[in-house]
């Protein structure tokens, strides 16, 4: 596995870590928030990337309050464009500033936390087996089952209708 993908799984893991959190515990600590910021810098560095680069996430960071905002306006708005426009607007920040700083504080850009959380809300709709594979994708605001099958696939790197099969573990067999 090349470096950048290493540090791209981990980038992401730290991520969703910290968004777990956030939807897990209402308000994750500024301890917690800079842990994960430095266990991300460690990452980079153990990467080779220049240590510029690493402290840089922590540095050109949001502050946790913005972050929390951040998250708060990112999830609740489907429309990606509204969504980072109303979360810069919250963080007091450009759209663009918002974007740089969001990245260095997640190691994502605004743009894929967004539809890794669209994706996760698939994931516990997809749980729920008595929901169509239709009606997921519209509540999670995709324009249709095709648009949904192929973000999932390219997310996930398994369909969604293979994904909710595997979730629901092996056929149960008929009593003889």
């Amino acid at each position: 596995m090349s470096s950048f993908l290493l540090l791209s799984s981990v980038e992401d893991a730290l991520s969703i870590l910290l968004h777990q959190a956030r939807v897990d515990r209402a308000r994750p600590s500024d301890e917690f928030i800079e842990h994960l910021s430095k266990a991300l810098a460690a990452a980079r560095h153990a990467m080779g990337m220049p240590g510029d680069a690493a402290a840089a996430s922590v540095r050109g960071g949001l502050a946790s309050w913005q972050l929390r905002m951040a998250f708060d306006h990112l999830a609740a708005e489907m429309d990606l464009h509204v969504a980072v426009h109303e979360a810069a607007v919250a963080c007091r920040t450009s759209r663009s500033h918002f974007s740089r700083a969001f990245k260095a504080s997640t190691g994502m850009t605004p743009s894929r936390w967004h539809m890794e959380h669209r994706i996760r809300e698939a994931e516990r709709l997809l749980a729920m087996h008595e929901i169509p594979l239709v009606e997921v994708a519209a509540r999670c605001g995709f324009s249709d089952q095709s648009h949904f099958t192929n973000v999932f696939s390219k997310f996930r790197r398994i369909s969604p209708g293979a994904w909710r099969r595997q979730m629901a573990g092996p056929p149960a067999r008929a009593a003889a």
